[in-house]
């Protein structure tokens, strides 16, 4: 853990981005806000690499149960980190490394990876539920006990880091302090968060009309507290039919493709061109499929045809699929309509 986090993650980030590397205007990488890491060469009489090993060895011991009489014994790890040989730290060809968030945006827009058969078959490496010896325990974090070594860890973790970057290192009762305000913080906002929102749930339950109710901005550090009016949500038409964003078209039972085609073409008079799953961003059916899989299609139920063909994981309490499907009207246009709900259930 200590090499792949302190050395060979911020190597092959070095080995990505030199320090004399530029970006796309000419201008160097490691400029501005951005300052080049160091990696950290692990050396054993270094008291804050010592720590974050005893701390990480104890918390994963702690995990599954293990005991030891050597939790603090410095001379014992010691010992058995001067037996350890690891492996020669060499560079990776072809790794992309995120620069921004931008680009991890269009990165995740642009993955059309199925891990589905991966997935299932790491599910069924693993044991029956009951039927494994190994026996785990969920660590709660909890900052005034010095002996869980839950301070300790955060404090050599987040130390090891700041000396990658060199940015100034803190102690232990620092470390210990900056933990302690992190919970409070979130209570009382999320408290206070969670009392907003319900007053407008009672406006909605009110039908109150839309003036009354109230967008809130608040930053407790401040203080600063806000409230604005909402926007109503921009509508949208199809003959004469009005909807917005929050408007779905229900369908009940779970109907083969060409029953959906012949249903909108009754009830909304509307032609299906296409259908589209937006839970995993698959094309279930085009108008100019070829002869054979037009026609196979259309014979499988939508929940087939999502499972089969959109690579969707359906799950037994599952009640509906939502669909995005492309229409035409009766003269040819290409009115947007909402998301179809089908009921599958």
């Amino acid at each position: 853990m200590f090499e792949e986090y302190y050395h060979n993650n911020i190597a092959q980030l070095l080995y990505n981005f030199p320090l004399d590397a530029t970006d796309k205007s000419g201008a160097l990488f490691w400029s501005g806000p951005k300052r080049p890491p160091t990696p950290l060469k692990f050396n054993i009489n270094d008291p804050t690499h010592l720590d974050f090993i005893i701390s990480a060895a104890n918390l994963r011991a702690q995990v599954y149960n293990i005991t030891s009489s050597h939790q603090r014994d410095v001379a014992y790890f010691k010992k058995l980190l001067s037996e350890l040989v690891l492996p020669e730290w060499k560079p990776k060809t072809g790794v992309k490394i995120q620069v921004n968030e931008n680009e991890a945006q269009s990165n995740a827009n642009s993955d059309s990876s199925d891990d589905t058969d991966e997935i299932e078959n790491l599910l069924k490496e693993l044991p029956p539920r009951g039927k494994t010896e190994l026996s785990l325990t969920p660590i709660s974090f909890e900052k005034d006990d010095d002996t869980n070594f839950h301070i300790d860890f955060i404090t050599a973790t987040s130390n090891l880091r700041a000396r990658n970057y060199a940015i100034a290192e803190v102690d232990r009762h620092k470390s210990k302090f900056i933990a302690g305000k992190i919970t409070p913080a979130i209570a009382t906002t999320t408290a206070m968060v969670t009392g907003l929102a319900c007053l407008e749930l009672y406006k909605i339950i009110q039908n109150k009309p839309l003036e009354q109710y109230k967008n809130a901005f608040a930053n407790l550090a401040l203080p600063f507290i806000a409230f604005s009016e909402p926007i109503a949500p921009k509508k949208s038409k199809y003959y004469d039919t009005t909807y917005t964003i929050w408007d779905k078209i229900d369908v009940e039972g779970d109907l083969t493709l060409a029953e959906l085609i012949e249903y909108f073409k009754k009830t909304h008079k509307l032609e299906i061109t296409a259908v589209a799953l937006p839970a995993t961003g698959m094309s279930l059916y085009m108008s100019f499929l070829n002869k054979n899989s037009r026609e196979q299609r259309m014979k499988m139920k939508i929940s087939e045809l999502a499972t089969s063909v959109g690579k969707l994981v359906l799950y037994s309490e599952q009640k509906y699929i939502l669909l995005e499907v492309l229409v035409e009207d009766e003269n040819e246009g290409e009115p947007d309509i909402p998301k179809v709900c089908i009921k599958i259930k």
